[in-house]
C-alpha cells in the first residue's frame, strides 16, 4: 500500500486544510466542535451532532517529533502492542484497493475485550508538509465473532499531520466509535476520552525517542 500525493502546492493552502480541520467557524455557523478541554499541549473537542452510544473526539497538538518520525510509529502496526494503551493483537490481513486491512485486539480494564477489521489508507502533499492516514470498519474481512470479545461496527478516526519544522509537527488525531456491549454513556465518554489523551501521548513518546 503505497502513499497517494495530494497536489498542494502552497503553503497557504495547507494553513487553509488545517483551518478548516481544526473547525474555525464561519461568521453565524454554529460549529458542531465543542470544546471539552484546553491546556498549554491538548485541544480535546467533541463532535455532538452523533447518535446515541457514539463518541466523536478531536485532540489537537504540537509533537517535537519531525514528520517522518511520526509516520514511522503509526504505519508500523505490528509494534502497537508495545506502546500503545490496551493494545494486545495487531495482525495485517492484506489489501482492498489503495486501502491495508489490519485486525485489532484490544483489552480496556474492566469489561471484555473488543475487535475489529479496519481499512487504512495514507495520503500525503507533494510538498511532504502535510500527511493524512485514515480508516474505517471493515469487519467483512474479521475472523468469525465468538462470546469471549465484543465485535466493534463503527470505528473511523484520523491522523493528520502538519509540517512545522524539522523537530516539530502539529498533530490532530480524530475518532469516532461506537464501545458496544450496552456500557453506560458517562463511562463510554470518560474512557473515550482517556483513551484519546493515552495514545496522542504514547505515540508522540515514541516518536520522540527515535522507535518506530
Amino acid at each position: 500500500m503505497g502513499h497517494h500525493p495530494i497536489k498542494l502546492t502552497r503553503w497557504a493552502s495547507i494553513v487553509a486544510l488545517f483551518t478548516l480541520l481544526t473547525s474555525l467557524s464561519l461568521p453565524g455557523l454554529a460549529s458542531p466542535w465543542q470544546i471539552l478541554s484546553s491546556d498549554s499541549q491538548h485541544l480535546l473537542e467533541q463532535h455532538t451532532e452523533q447518535a446515541e452510544g457514539v463518541v466523536a473526539l478531536r485532540l489537537s497538538t504540537t509533537m517535537d517529533a519531525s514528520m517522518a518520525q511520526i509516520i514511522a510509529v503509526l504505519e508500523q502496526v505490528e509494534h502497537y502492542p508495545e506502546f500503545l494503551p490496551h493494545f494486545r493483537q495487531v495482525r495485517r490481513l492484506g489489501s482492498q484497493g489503495d486501502s491495508e486491512l489490519v485486525y485489532f485486539r484490544i483489552e480496556p480494564p474492566f469489561i471484555k475485550p473488543r475487535d475489529y477489521v479496519l481499512a487504512i489508507s495514507n495520503r500525503h502533499s507533494v510538498s511532504g508538509s502535510f500527511y493524512q492516514r485514515q480508516w474505517h470498519s471493515a469487519n467483512q474481512h474479521a475472523p468469525e465473532a465468538n462470546d469471549q470479545v465484543v465485535r466493534l461496527w463503527l470505528v473511523e478516526g484520523s491522523w493528520q499531520l502538519i509540517r512545522i519544522d524539522d523537530d516539530q509537527t502539529r498533530v490532530v488525531h480524530q475518532i469516532r466509535t461506537d464501545m458496544g456491549g450496552n456500557l453506560p454513556n458517562w463511562l463510554i465518554q470518560m474512557a473515550s476520552e482517556h483513551g484519546l489523551k493515552a495514545v496522542v501521548n504514547a505515540v508522540a513518546e515514541r516518536a520522540g525517542s527515535g522507535s518506530p
